[in-house]
């Protein structure tokens, strides 16, 4: 994300023919102490300046890059020039081949970011190259950490956030929403700095208690390096060591947002219709009577589906694919028990079946008001609304079952693929986006149920819809629709998530023996068996056993959904 001030751009201009400035010429150009300050911040935190010692500072050349792109824009004065919500129309359309949403078009063409009947500007292509080769910092003054305290997660109103809300937005610790940002909300290194800040000493004699040289020394601290006496003494006053030696808590947390903001990654949303979060508290019941009064019950799709039936008149046979979904969501899994495959929580599922209000549902645009900033993206305002109308969100911030949802939205995902959600995979072209509208159709003309199969393209992970309501693949989405090419059209599942894991276990072990790969996976034999039946159909596995590059595709796109976990207790 980006977000570049007219005070910004005035001081990139006026230290440009020498490309250094000092700080207190900076006060003259933009009339007081404390805009030069903000402006200061602003710029560091982009990676723009660079500090060269006695009040100097020299412009690097990607803030030249910045220059020569708002002027080639026109030198448009709105300020901010381009904030996170803009970012992230500027995202969005970069993949779209048609104009934007009539606001948009409004925002951006004032911008000189968009040209109506060409599209995107060459400035707004060049701040989206730039935007990705930033070598960012964070600056945390001790007034700001103070007021980070008091500032809520979100959503919640601008002025929730203060006066260093710009400065934060700069930072990457907060987004607004698209297109006009009554909303900000904390991104993920936001709310772990808040965290961190939480237990650390404000008091300390040092101006800021976070910059680039307190988390190289933490980094060298996380290194088993041996700090010097000086390093060891600031760390320690802060509270970013314990006396006992290595990283405290809060040395760990800002560590963690380091890596956040140096990699943020979209996680898929972990939505689910009031149907599938259902059967999930059914198999929970189903356990429990198990172990208090029916230890010969089993836990298999036939007792799932006569139990759900009781509670929502269900449609049985669904029963199967749900299964299969939730599977592949990561909050069941497969087991052998006295010869049938028995289906038991997770302990991803176990969480969510033990929040708030599971059962009411809640669709993947509710999640991505949560999930959308964490990622240092700008969720739109509608999306905020629909997440307080299924109690995402409450006042200021996520409710307790919105936590535990964005929360497992990190959890890992095994693919699935039905033939006509397949078909909508095949769809989408790669690197441009195209209507829900049009994946509906594709899917619906191949037997499926549209709005049900997209909402699942996107919980598995397949596929992100943008602010703008286009959507497009994702690499996971990408290396599937690879994969599936030379699939013949008759196979009704043709990726799911024990065909997944037997590939893996026979790249890992490297036979396709149906007795071992049964006894590894703790897996009934006729399953393993119909699997590699359906990978051989498929073309996943070759003439000699081994794995083809569509095989080793589904497996690349499983290591990317893993890739999407989060690391311990980061939200």
């Amino acid at each position: 994300m980006l977000r570049i001030s007219q005070g910004l751009l005035r001081a990139l201009e006026e230290s440009i023919d020498r490309g250094w400035f000092r700080s207190g010429e900076l006060e003259s150009v933009l009339g007081g102490r404390e805009e030069a300050f903000y402006t200061l911040l602003e710029g560091f935190s982009l990676g723009l300046f660079r500090y060269r010692g006695e009040d100097e500072f020299e412009v690097r050349s990607e803030g030249l890059e910045i220059l020569d792109a708002w002027r080639e824009a026109g030198r448009p004065d709105t300020d901010p020039w381009i904030d996170s919500r803009v970012y992230s129309m500027l995202r969005a359309q970069s993949y779209s081949p048609s104009s934007p949403p009539g606001d948009w078009a409004e925002i951006l063409s004032d911008r000189g970011l968009y040209v109506p009947g060409r599209g995107l500007s060459s400035a707004a292509l060049k701040l989206l190259d730039l935007a990705q080769r930033l070598e960012r910092s964070i600056v945390l003054t001790k007034s700001m950490a103070r007021a980070l305290l008091n500032s809520p997660e979100g959503p919640a109103r601008r002025e929730a956030y203060g006066r260093f809300q710009p400065v934060y937005e700069a930072m990457g610790l907060v987004v607004g929403t698209v297109p006009l940002a009554p909303y900000y909300s904390l991104t993920l290194p936001g709310r772990l700095l808040r965290r961190a800040v939480q237990r650390l000493n404000l008091d300390a004699p040092w101006p800021s208690v976070v910059n680039p040289w307190i988390v190289a020394r933490l980094e060298k601290a996380e290194r088993g390096e041996a700090l010097e006496p000086e390093e060891a003494a600031v760390l320690g006053t802060i509270g970013y060591t314990k006396p006992t030696g290595g990283l405290s808590y809060a040395g760990r947390l800002v560590l963690e947002a380091v890596k956040a903001h140096r990699s943020a990654r979209l996680r898929p949303p972990m939505a689910l219709s009031p149907r599938e979060e259902t059967l999930l508290l059914v198999v929970r019941d189903l356990w429990r009577e198990k172990e208090e009064k029916s230890p010969n019950l089993l836990v298999g799709k036939e007792e799932i589906a006569e139990r759900l039936a009781e509670r929502l008149g269900a449609d049985s046979g669904r029963v199967p694919l749900d299964l299969l979904h939730l599977e592949s969501l990561g909050l069941l899994e497969e087991a052998e028990e006295e010869g049938r495959t028995v289906y038991t929580l997770t302990r991803e599922g176990e969480a969510l079946a033990g929040a708030p209000g599971t059962g009411r549902g809640a669709p993947a645009v509710a999640i991505k008001a949560l999930t959308y900033p964490y990622a240092l993206l700008s969720p739109h305002t509608e999306w905020v609304e629909e997440a307080s109308r299924h109690g995402i969100v409450g006042t200021g911030g996520p409710t307790r079952r919105g936590i535990i949802l964005a929360r497992l939205s990190g959890a890992r995902r095994f693919p699935l693929l039905t033939r006509p959600e397949a078909a909508g995979l095949q769809r989408i072209p790669d690197e441009k986006s195209v209507t829900r509208e049009e994946i509906a159709a594709t899917i619906e003309s191949e037997g499926g149920d549209p709005w049900e199969s997209l909402e699942r393209l996107e919980t598995r992970g397949l596929v992100e819809t943008l602010p703008d309501g286009r959507v497009i693949l994702t690499r996971a989405g990408r290396l599937l629709k690879t994969a599936l090419i030379g699939v013949p059209t008759g196979i009704a599942t043709p990726v799911y998530p024990v065909l997944v894991r037997v590939l893996r276990a026979v790249e890992e072990y490297g036979t396709d023996d149906v007795a071992r790969l049964a006894g590894k996976l703790r897996l009934p034999p006729g399953e393993v068996k119909a699997a590699l039946t359906v990978a051989r159909s498929a073309k996943y596995l070759g003439r000699k056993g081994g794995l083809t590059a569509a095989g080793r595709a589904i497996l690349e796109a499983l290591r990317e959904l893993e890739g999407q976990a989060p690391a311990g207790g980061e939200l």
